[in-house]
């Protein structure tokens, strides 16, 4: 039975030129299937060095004999009455292991290192491309002589685990070092959009438009740099796996409103073009989940909506199918060309064309939502045509 093995899970030292099974070949002892036992005993007791023969028909390798093997049966009591007398193809081990003379030194070995445990030295029969017997390779030899390449295989994988685990120690530093900062910016900024609010507050009794239109500004400023502040320290957490639902009774509606109030201070100068709406389908209920990070993935998807929108309407739906509830953020903005959606979600992307770039952003805030909500046992799904807008589904 002719085994072709051709597996590269050995993977080659850098700088080494890993050699063939053909020019590995040490030996081309052969006999034929109807050479007498005797006769190929006294072969291997008159030539220490042969370790094994392999039994050749035609050209076409039909078995291998081990001679250490052969003997041990041979010393048996009968072994020699009963097979001394009787064709080698009797004793031949019929499932010994082929490989092709191109084969890598990776394949072979990977194949001796998957036969059983009382085969693994036994040399290996080679073969040309056409099946003829080419010569053997002997197992204890390669591993002698390969012993060096293995070694700095070896050394390699090793610097590479610790490679990967010292990348791992400085990623773990990072998410700690931008959780720590990210705590540090939030206080501030929290105080600054307090203040701006409070102002805001004073100025509807006294009429001054110029200067509450600057207030909101800054206002929009500052809660579009919260939510970056938020979006950062999310995501440290989300990679050291450090963030954790909290659940909750809440009002989704309610929830929605919020949102909604956040988003029209995110649009800033565009409040005169875009239109922010709520809608509430079905009967209204409370639900459990964790609102604050909820509100989180709503404000993600609305914000980005808000920056992507110049005109039209921005639509927050809530639709309460027990026992699901959806949320649904669509808009009328730039939208998102087909072959951007699958990618829609991974970190650091932004649907807009990176060539003309026109929109400010990390490209975190879609990442997040997804993950987020994947947290909250969700999910998120989009659809967009280019130029006519996008929706998403919570």
């Amino acid at each position: 039975m002719l085994f072709q093995h051709t597996a590269e899970s050995l993977p080659a030292s850098d700088g080494l030129r890993m050699p063939s099974a053909g020019e590995l070949v040490d030996s081309t002892h052969a006999v034929a299937p109807d050479d007498l036992t005797k006769d190929v005993a006294a072969l291997f007791r008159g030539d220490d060095s042969i370790e094994s023969v392999a039994v050749v028909a035609d050209g076409i390798p039909a078995g291998l004999i081990v001679g250490h093997k052969l003997t041990a049966a041979l010393s048996q009591q009968y072994g020699f009455s009963l097979y001394g007398h009787k064709p080698i193809v009797k004793l031949a081990d019929a499932a010994s292991l082929v490989v092709r003379s191109d084969d890598s030194l990776h394949s072979v070995i990977e194949a001796v290192l998957q036969r059983p445990r009382h085969n693994v030295f036994d040399d290996v029969i080679v073969v040309d491309r056409d099946g003829i017997f080419a010569g053997l390779l002997s197992v204890r030899s390669l591993m002698i002589e390969q012993n060096t390449a293995f070694g700095t295989a070896i050394a390699q994988r090793k610097l590479a685990d610790e490679r990967a685990l010292e990348l791992e120690r400085i990623n773990r530093m990072k998410s700690q070092f931008i959780a720590h900062v990210s705590h540090e910016l939030r206080a501030p900024v929290n105080v600054i959009i307090g203040i701006i609010e409070l102002l805001m507050q004073d100025l509807v009794d006294t009429g001054n438009a110029r200067t509450r239109e600057l207030l909101q500004m800054a206002a929009a400023s500052g809660t579009g740099l919260r939510q970056l502040i938020g979006n950062i320290l999310d995501m440290s957490k989300l990679e050291a796996g450090r963030l954790e639902a909290q659940p909750r009774l809440y009002d989704p509606v309610a929830l929605a409103t919020a949102v909604i109030q956040e988003t029209e201070i995110l649009l800033g100068g565009k409040r005169a073009n875009v239109k922010v709406t709520l809608d509430v389908r079905g009967d209204k209920c409370e639900t459990y989940n964790d609102d604050v990070k909820l509100r989180q993935v709503i404000t993600n998807l609305t914000a980005n909506a808000a920056k992507f929108t110049e005109s039209g309407e921005i639509r927050l739906t809530v639709e309460f199918d027990a026992p699901r509830i959806r949320f649904y953020v669509a808009d009328t903005g730039i939208g998102i060309a087909p072959e951007q959606l699958d990618r829609m979600f991974e970190p650091f992307v932004q649907a807009d064309d990176p060539k003309s770039r026109r929109f400010e952003g990390t490209g975190l805030g879609l990442s997040i939502a997804k993950l987020m909500a994947e947290l909250l046992r969700g999910d998120i799904t989009v659809v967009s045509e280019l130029g006519k807008g996008t929706t998403f589904t919570v």
